[in-house]
């Protein structure tokens, strides 16, 4: 057996067992659903909170209310990267020393 006949015999397989499921499906559907199975199919919830009535005074006291912002920012005290501790650069330098053509290049650059 060659492996041309191979794949023909394994695209004759594949679409038959497509034929085949696309028959049964077809013929299933013809059939119409029950108003018992659909009912059975749907899905509901049921609560037991109930809607309670809102004062408007509350709403109102909410929407008058003076949001204060803090103009004041505190700076963190970020810790150095784990890169820069151990002898790498951040992106600023990086450009700094390729403007100054400090940078050695050992192999090259892919794209």
């Amino acid at each position: 057996m060659t492996w041309l006949q191979f794949f023909m015999w394994m695209a004759a397989i594949y679409l038959l067992y497509y034929a085949i499921n696309i028959l049964i499906d077809s013929m299933g559907s013809r059939a119409s659903p029950k108003s018992k199975d659909l009912a059975s199919q749907q899905l509901t919830f049921s609560e037991d909170v109930k809607p309670q009535m809102m004062d408007e005074t509350i709403e109102e006291n909410y929407l008058n209310e003076e949001i204060e912002f803090s103009e004041k920012v505190e700076e963190a005290d970020y810790s150095e990267s784990p890169i820069e501790t151990s002898g790498g650069v951040s992106l600023k330098n990086l450009f700094d020393l390729a403007r100054t053509e400090a940078i050695e290049f050992t192999k090259p650059v892919t794209f």
